[in-house]
């Protein structure tokens, strides 16, 4: 069909029926596809100039991980933003990478967390350590050894613990003797929460 009105024509679909996007010369379609190849090009030559990948290794890596994060269970798939390119510092602590120490894609969060760590395995032992045996339960334990058998009940049922000041926070209405100490180091929602509705 004939151009009869002779109104602009997109460069790339060659479509004169779609209205071309300001300032042209592409229709809103072509030019949503152009965009994103622009952005591709422009992150495989930041991969390839910062990171020393080839071309296409970035989405080699990133198939070969299933399209997601490297560390399981993370779901993170870089849809919203790209996954990092991890790389080992030890062998390459400037800005820009041999290529060779590349170690895979992370999410942003996993990356950072290597990044605090410094790359050393010895902090995340600590870590498990420290979830599996977390110090505050042997003080705080300790400290309330039943709280059950402390708790009193008003009027209303409603079992109350005292705050961090002195004056009595109220979760019911009347405090709780003997876990003043206790319950300074946790809010009263959270000592509420933790013993008397689990």
């Amino acid at each position: 069909m004939a151009n009869p009105k002779k109104r602009p024509v997109c460069k790339d679909c060659g479509s004169w029926t779609r209205k071309l996007t300001p300032p042209g010369p592409r229709c809103a379609t072509c030019h949503r596809i152009e965009r994103k190849r622009v952005r591709k090009a422009a992150h495989e030559r930041r991969v390839q100039d910062v990171y020393g990948l080839p071309a296409g290794a970035y989405d080699a890596l990133y198939a070969a991980q299933g399209g997601k994060c490297a560390i399981p269970p993370c779901k993170a798939t870089g849809k919203t933003k790209r996954l990092a390119v991890d790389h080992d510092h030890s062998c390459c602590s400037g800005p820009k990478s041999c290529g060779k120490c590349v170690r895979g894609l992370l999410c942003g969060p996993h990356n950072d967390m290597l990044a605090v760590a410094r790359d050393d395995p010895q902090h995340f032992v600590w870590m498990i350590a420290y979830l599996s045996s977390p110090p505050a339960r042997k003080v705080l334990d300790a400290a309330v050894p039943s709280v059950r058998e402390t708790e009193r009940e008003d009027h209303d049922g409603g079992p109350v613990v005292q705050a961090r000041d002195p004056e009595v926070r109220r979760v019911g209405h009347t405090p709780i003797p003997g876990v003043d100490e206790y319950a300074g180091r946790l809010s009263a929602l959270e000592f509420r929460r933790k013993h008397y509705d689990a």
